[in-house]
């Protein structure tokens, strides 16, 4: 049975495990569809003998006040609908009061659908309790005009300091260049933006720029999401708002099974993001005898090591992965098998994978990594829909070492879209999973091999609302993943069940600096930058050349580190800047102050500030300030 109220969300209480908590942080960015949204939320009481209260609050100051208190009985789950577009965040780059605070006297877990139309996604939602303080986000490629990504940073507590740094420039054809404005300070690409957040306050930013890579830290535990308010993954057919909460980076796991939709034909397109250099992750084994695209099948998109993706390498050597002792054996790997690995060369940059349908890999990291899952858009001609039903949606992949033996949700599924829960097991353990204390043998489950793991199988459920709230697993029985797939008529969710738990860290790697040496395509310096060194740059023929540097007057540059002092004049101070290792711009007075009149910024980018009587100059030759 099912208690209903109206506002929306998907609220799902847990059953045992999974990311139970008390306390959750959520918000509903724009999905850029100009309809009323409906969203759900469904609670579900972990302890199936006693009641559940709880309440939905927002501070008195947000667009749309709420203040809602509900009561589940046992056996019974809760949904909450919202419908008001005051509920969702506007358009645009801000600081918000729309947070809306879940509250329970019970662990429960939340599932929030941020749904507009057909234009939605869903996510399982992370506890308060483990929210962390550093992440990095992943969002995707650009490919209508419309299409913006989206990142919010929600805070729990009052006084939280949140930095954001963009990502660098991938080419020079960036779709990120347009600065933008928030709180009165002007941001380019490869910027860090620094804000102060209060209790129940979000960051919002939408850019054009591909927000992947995007580092979030902060002084106090934060709640971020992150994907993109509309897209396709064809520049054709039907388009979706795609949204997960990233997990923290002390989440992040090294193995993983690659699966994808159930019943699609198109096959899903991944992402895998480092948050160390030099990362290699191996897909179908175990690194040994490996020959980079052998066995056709799952390929790899972009272009590999080119301009748009300088941190994506594939790998040359056969024997790299196998002879790192900190890459996990790939469980009873069979040879011959297909197999790829990808060389991802700094934090924040990501590598792309293409899974053919039907296939499901083993993939091993010898780093954390996180792994972002693109379901793909159905096909659609005019009025006329082709082929698998869907549209695309963000999943972050758990990992296996992320498995657990019980899971417990609740969503309200609609009779004309599918339903599926994806179950990665060992083949060893099928016959003890259990879908509401029933065994799969009654669902009529097939089981398909995992190419480089032949230990695993991969296998779906399908589930009806006569399954809700449902109970995967049971208490001290084998640990297995579970994703759920919800697709319909160009309609896709696609969300975890959850989000793992912190893992032991490596020792970071560190970056070993070298000689300068010009086209030597290496960041001598470890700053992030590649032939950007004083070594690399004719400084005469560069500071003669009036329009290889844009100047922006009446305005000052801020940056993580700036050294003022005293220069004879503009040039002066600029010669000084190309001389000094990781100088990458100046501010400058337009008249003499009678004190420093020089400014040499060092570090990352930290935004423009208008200030009169001074002036920007940026030493570097492909600016990111130019119009």
């Amino acid at each position: 049975m099912k208690a209903f109220l109206s506002s929306f969300l998907l609220f799902v209480a847990q059953g045992v495990l999974g990311d139970p908590g008390t306390s959750f942080l959520v918000t509903l960015p724009q999905t850029m569809v100009d309809k009323n949204p409906s969203c759900s939320l469904n609670v579900v009481p972990t302890n199936s003998s006693g009641e559940v209260e709880g309440d939905v609050t927002t501070l008195s100051t947000a667009p749309f006040v709420m203040d809602v208190h509900f009561t589940v009985k046992p056996g019974e789950d809760f949904s909450l609908v919202m419908s008001n577009n005051k509920q969702i965040i506007p358009l645009g780059i801000l600081v918000s009061d729309m947070t809306m605070e879940i509250s329970t006297k019970a662990e429960v877990t939340l599932v929030v659908v941020n749904l507009a139309g057909s234009n939605g996604d869903a996510y399982t939602a992370i506890p308060v309790n483990q929210l962390g303080t550093d992440y990095y986000a992943v969002a995707g490629k650009k490919m209508n005009e419309e299409t913006a990504s989206i990142l919010t940073v929600s805070a729990p507590y009052d006084d939280t300091e949140v930095n954001v740094t963009l990502p660098k420039r991938r080419s020079n054809t960036d779709n990120g260049d347009k600065p933008f404005l928030l709180q009165g300070v002007t941001y380019f690409i490869d910027d860090v933006i620094s804000v102060r957040l209060n209790r129940l306050q979000t960051l919002q930013l939408q850019t054009s720029l591909d927000l992947t890579g995007t580092r979030v830290t902060s002084s106090k535990p934060v709640s971020v999401l992150s994907g993109q308010n509309r897209t396709n993954l064809s520049g054709s057919g039907c388009s979706s708002h795609i949204l997960e909460q990233m997990p923290p980076v002390v989440n992040w796991a090294k193995t993983f099974i690659l699966v994808h939709l159930p019943n699609q034909t198109a096959g899903e397109y991944y992402r895998f993001i480092t948050k160390e250099p030099m990362t290699t992750v191996t897909i179908g084994g175990a690194g040994t005898g490996i020959e980079e695209g052998s066995g056709g099948g799952g390929g790899l998109l972009g272009d590999a090591g080119g301009p748009s993706q300088p941190g994506f390498v594939p790998d040359q050597d056969e024997s790299s992965a196998s002879e790192n002792p900190t890459v996990a054996p790939a469980p009873d790997s069979d040879a011959g098998e297909e197999t790829h690995v990808l060389k991802i060369q700094n934090a924040g940059e990501f590598a792309e994978f293409d899974l053919t349908a039907g296939k499901f890999m083993y993939v091993v990291a010898d780093k954390p990594i996180l792994v972002a899952q693109y379901t793909r858009e159905q096909v659609r001609i005019g009025d006329t829909f082709l082929k698998d039903p869907g549209d695309p949606s963000l999943l972050v992949l758990s990992g296996l070492e992320h498995a657990l033996d019980v899971y417990r949700f609740s969503i309200v599924a609609v009779p004309e879209k599918d339903l599926y829960v994806v179950l990665t097991a060992r083949q060893q353990d099928v016959s003890l999973l259990r879908v509401n204390g029933q065994v799969l043998s009654s669902r009529n489950v097939s089981w398909d091999p995992v190419m480089g793991a032949s230990d695993y199988v991969v296998g779906h459920v399908v589930l009806t609302q006569a399954d809700m709230p449902c109970t995967l697993g049971f208490e001290g029985g084998p640990k297995f993943n579970a994703h759920v797939y919800y697709a319909g008529q160009c309609e896709c969710w696609a969300m975890s069940l959850t989000h793992g738990q912190p893992q032991p860290q490596d020792p970071v790697s560190s970056c070993p600096t070298s000689s300068h040496s010009a086209g030597d395509g290496i960041d001598n310096d470890c700053d992030g930058s590649i032939d950007e060194e004083p070594c690399c740059v004719d400084l005469a023929t560069e500071l003669t050349k009036s329009t290889t540097f844009t100047e922006i007057t009446n305005f000052r540059r801020r940056a993580e580190n700036i050294t003022p002092l005293k220069a004879r004049n503009k040039i002066g101070c600029g010669v000084t800047c190309v001389r000094m290792t990781g100088c990458w711009g100046v501010n400058y007075a337009l008249k003499d102050p009678g004190g420093d009149n020089c400014e040499l910024l060092m570090g990352r980018g930290m935004g423009l500030v208008a200030t009169a009587g001074w002036g920007f100059q940026s030493m570097l030759s492909l600016s990111t300030y130019k119009n």
